[in-house]
């Protein structure tokens, strides 16, 4: 469908991408992957913020 929408230089809306996704099966994976994205990209964050902070007393106790 959104195939289609597109063939004909149709912009596709928001009720015909959901309508895509509207197996709960398909959409539960889409949720879990998101959550899953989510988590990483915090512990991504954390793991920045330990670095920085760990370099700046390194830095700031080696005067």
């Amino acid at each position: 469908m959104l195939d289609e929408q597109l063939a004909y230089g149709e912009e596709p809306t928001n009720a015909s991408r959901r309508q895509i996704v509207a197996d709960p099966n398909q959409r539960e994976e889409i949720l879990q992957r998101v959550a899953s994205f989510r988590a990483q990209q915090e512990r991504f964050m954390r793991e920045r913020e330990d670095f920085a902070a760990a370099e700046l007393s390194r830095m700031w106790g080696s005067r």
